[in-house]
């Protein structure tokens, strides 16, 4: 039984009043070697504070120093949970005052293309084991999004489709609801890549789910929206009014969309990454079960005039997003019945995608694609 320490003291204390003979005998001990102890005391004091103390206080922070490793949320396949793990950076140029010049973070004052180089101060802790962890929310958010943008780059360098050294530009307003000054409007807990700027926005997550800053799925499928944008794929020559040219156009942006769902699940690990921050959006999940004729069925919207006129654009989305579903299910039960490695995935979704872009880039636009060739085309996986 561990009793408290002045329990142990005071018997012992007892135990030398007692006997008197070997009291007497132990102080006459420590007045002669009074000055011995106190020796001991002196040089031992800075010893024991050297090994224990570091292990009860934080550590100095030296936020200069390259590879670092810390710590964001990541998908944990075994409890199908986000837990806090390691990542290791080496963009940053300094970490508590994150800089870098690969990914550089913006604010705009009134619209997006005015806009300021801004330097996010983080506030972080130094644990024992070297790691730094964020210990605010906004610290977390935005080291978390630098962490998955660093590691999607030097995936996607090492494949040979994003250039060494392209920056990334990142607006940051949007992260903090108290500072959003722009209307949010129906982008309220959305997550972004706008093409005319070459970046990314996070709009202000209000919703009780994973916010979409902290979810690597949700970064990785705009991530791949970056790619197709600074690799010119995915833009149409000439941007006809005809029936056939704007069909031919969402046909490639749902593909795109579809694709962009894939690499978000092959870089997070997820299939249901959409749902962890966004529940009300039936039908994302990738491992869900297509219904028989469903494609057919899209076809024949191409036949409907209705279906182009300006007052439709909502059902045009409805329509990207639709085929991009049936796309994206059909081709991730194709991955998941191989066995390729994380990097073949990446690799034959780029291909995928340029090769399926290719002919609808270049063919007359006076013709209406053939949704269900094209989905037979696929099948190459």
């Amino acid at each position: 039984m561990s009793f408290p320490l002045e329990i142990h003291l005071g018997k012992v204390i007892k135990i030398f009043i007692d006997l008197d003979k070997i009291q007497n005998i132990f102080f006459r001990f420590l007045k002669a070697s009074k000055i011995f102890f106190g020796l001991l005391i002196l040089f031992a004091a800075p010893v024991v504070a050297l090994f224990f103390l570091p292990s009860c206080a934080p550590r100095e922070i030296d936020s200069q120093k390259p590879g670092w490793q810390v710590k964001v949320p990541w998908y944990d396949r075994s409890k199908d949970a986000y837990t806090f793990q390691t990542k290791t950076l080496n963009f940053a140029q300094d970490l508590k005052r994150l800089s870098s010049e690969q990914i550089q973070f913006f604010r705009f004052r009134g619209s997006l293309s005015d806009r300021y180089l801004f330097t996010p101060q983080l506030k972080l802790f130094f644990d024992r084991e070297g790691v730094f962890i964020p210990t605010d929310e906004p610290s977390t958010k935005i080291l978390s999004i630098f962490a998955y943008l660093e590691e999607l780059s030097v995936k996607a360098q090492s494949l040979g489709v994003l250039a060494d050294g392209k920056k990334i530009s990142v607006f940051v307003n949007y992260m903090d609801s108290r500072k959003a000054e722009i209307v949010v409007g129906d982008h309220q807990n959305q997550a972004q890549y706008v093409s005319s700027q070459r970046a990314f926005i996070f709009y202000p997550y209000s919703a009780d789910q994973l916010p979409q800053t902290l979810n690597p799925g949700v970064v990785g499928h705009e991530f791949f929206h970056f790619l197709i944008d600074v690799s010119n794929f995915g833009n149409l020559p000439q941007k006809l009014k005809t029936a056939e040219c704007q069909f031919n156009e969402a046909v490639l942006e749902s593909l795109e969309e579809a694709i962009a769902d894939l690499w978000g699940f092959n870089y997070s690990g997820d299939p249901h990454f959409f749902q962890k921050s966004y529940p009300h959006q039936k039908g994302r999940e990738l491992d869900g079960v297509e219904q028989p004729g469903q494609l057919a069925a899209v076809d024949q919207l191409a036949l409907q005039e209705s279906f182009f006129r300006e007052e439709a654009l909502g059902r045009r989305s409805g329509f990207i997003h639709e085929t991009s579903n049936l796309w994206a299910r059909r081709i991730y039960w194709k991955i998941q019945s191989k066995k390729y490695s994380s990097v073949e995935i990446s690799k034959k979704l780029f291909a995928l995608f340029q090769a399926q872009s290719s002919p609808i880039l270049t063919q007359q636009q006076s013709t209406f694609l053939d949704l269900k060739r094209l989905e037979e085309e696929l099948n190459f996986l």
